[in-house]
């Protein structure tokens, strides 16, 4: 519900279905496409590191808010394939045949993402609800061997950003200040928590996504 500045109208009214809450062990597949020129051998361990970071984003949240753990966790299975091993890294049904190719079950994740930085192909990202997909693609033109920075950025992309679509936050980025980085105060997140329902509103040390009050399961 979109509302005038003064709080007396509605401007605009929208509803989207979220399949995915906001809370939890969250399990993610990930798809890594290898291009000599951008995704070196040591690619992966760059990018293991980059999502540990991720979780330890979520830690520290939950540390300054007194939560005893933090409200999301992400649970990560890798593989890396090179091109030739997948149709089409934008098709959501190309990547799960990938994967389950190298017997790995996309049914058995919440989330199914591929990273494709493709030198030869300028991609940004994309999240599609319904297939329970991400898609991050090679949106700052990298021709070189990504390093431990870019790995981190993609990261962020992937997970502050486009996972973020699938807790509901809309594709035109409503409410935060950019798309491509957050308010100081709530970076490293992109969109602000309370939109998640990460914030204690009642000064019980537990967020409001996890509460049992009339307050909590603000996202369903």
């Amino acid at each position: 519900m979109y509302m005038s500045r003064d709080g007396v109208s509605v401007i605009r009214k929208d509803r989207s279905q979220v399949l995915l809450a906001p809370a939890g062990t969250i399990r993610v597949l990930v798809v890594l496409v290898r291009y000599p020129e951008t995704v070196t051998a040591d690619a992966l361990g760059f990018w293991e590191d980059a999502q540990k970071q991720i979780n330890e984003d979520h830690m520290a949240f939950a540390k300054s808010r007194g939560y005893k753990a933090p409200v999301v966790t992400f649970d990560n299975t890798n593989i890396v394939i090179d091109p030739d091993q997948i149709d089409n890294p934008h098709s959501p049904a190309s990547v799960r045949m990938a994967a389950e190719h190298h017997g790995l079950t996309s049914a058995n994740y919440q989330i199914v993402m591929v990273i494709d930085i493709n030198p030869r192909e300028s991609a940004g990202g994309l999240s599609i609800n319904s297939e329970k997909s991400v898609y991050v693609g090679n949106y700052s033109h990298w021709k070189t061997p990504l390093g431990a920075r870019e790995w981190k950025m993609i990261a962020r992309t992937a997970y502050h950003h486009e996972v973020a679509h699938h807790w509901g936050w809309p594709a035109t980025h409503d409410w935060a200040g950019a798309c491509g980085g957050g308010s100081p105060e709530y970076a490293p997140f992109i969109a602000p928590p309370i939109l998640f329902g990460w914030e204690d509103l009642q000064g019980k040390q537990v967020p409001e996504i996890l509460s049992e009050t009339p307050y909590g399961r603000v996202v369903q």
